[in-house]
């Protein structure tokens, strides 16, 4: 028997059909154990980048749990962290202060605006919906 079936039957391991909550089995005896296990035998071996990059592939994996488009997103958004952050390495960067500050408000408006656009965007909409005196579409 392939290994998602046993796991299915063991925890209720399903693909998209549930959270992965952290009082969940799925998340007490399979994703923690592996997480911080993974994470524990790859420092412990002195591979510290190794590491990290577990850790990242463990968070896509936990985001896409539930729902894969969470990971892309959260790829987008590490991505463009990263992208930002190797701009401040540039020698143009360090030597203007106003370049500085602007990468820095632009990063911390991306990451904003994401969280924004996928967490709050329908709240403010019904809110305005409402404020005018119709019924709320979403």
């Amino acid at each position: 028997m392939p290994l998602y079936m046993v796991l299915r039957r063991i925890c209720g391991f399903c693909w998209g059909d549930k959270k992965m909550l952290f009082n969940s089995y799925i998340f007490i005896f399979l994703f923690l154990p592996l997480t911080c296990g993974g994470w524990w035998l790859l420092n412990h071996s002195r591979k510290y980048k190794a590491a990290q990059l577990y850790l990242v592939v463990m968070s896509l994996w936990f985001y896409a749990y539930f729902n894969i488009s969470y990971s892309i997103i959260l790829l987008m958004s590490m991505l463009g962290n990263y992208a930002i952050s190797g701009l401040y390495s540039l020698k143009i960067v360090k030597e203007k202060p106003v370049i500085h500050r602007f990468l820095t408000i632009f990063g911390v408006g991306f990451n904003l605006g994401l969280l924004f656009y996928y967490k709050y965007y329908d709240f403010f909409i019904i809110k305005i919906q409402v404020s005018k005196g119709h019924r709320p579409l979403i």
